[in-house]
């Protein structure tokens, strides 16, 4: 079983929060995360009651830990930025040149009940920053 942690993203002090672990904010970090895209006059509008502690959860974007690790066992969660190279099937199997391996650089996010990390023929996977104090690294992406 992974270990279920957050970090947070402070949007107006621009700082990034690490170990946001199981406590008492879990239930407070899985309510805003749920909510994260959504004001609160709309939530209310949907008839949601808004907790007392939401303005102070308001002005941070909670990331999850996906329970793995680059190359260099450091953790990954979303919002990372990781670059890997993956191997180039078509020239593995005969049906096209190039390089032996591809580049690609990746933000790690949430979908479908699961995170997106690269998995399968692919090598030397690094969390090389994140959306928020590297935006330049997802230009052209």
């Amino acid at each position: 079983m992974r270990e279920i942690k957050f970090r947070t993203w402070n949007k107006g002090s621009e700082e990034m929060h690490c170990d946001w672990g199981i406590d008492s904010s879990l239930g407070s970090a899985l309510w805003h995360r749920m909510f994260a895209n959504v004001s609160q006059s709309k939530a209310m509008s949907k008839g949601y009651d808004l907790p007392k502690w939401y303005e102070h959860f308001k002005g941070y974007v909670f990331m999850q830990y996906t329970g793995l690790k680059d190359s260099n066992g450091i953790e990954i969660y979303e919002g990372d930025l990781v670059s890997y190279q993956k191997r180039n099937l078509d020239r593995a199997f005969g049906e096209g040149g190039g390089e032996e391996y591809l580049s690609f650089i990746s933000e790690i996010k949430y979908r479908d009940q699961g995170f997106n990390v690269p998995q399968g023929f692919i090598v030397d996977l690094k969390v090389i920053g994140n959306k928020f104090e590297n935006p330049e690294l997802l230009e052209g992406d």
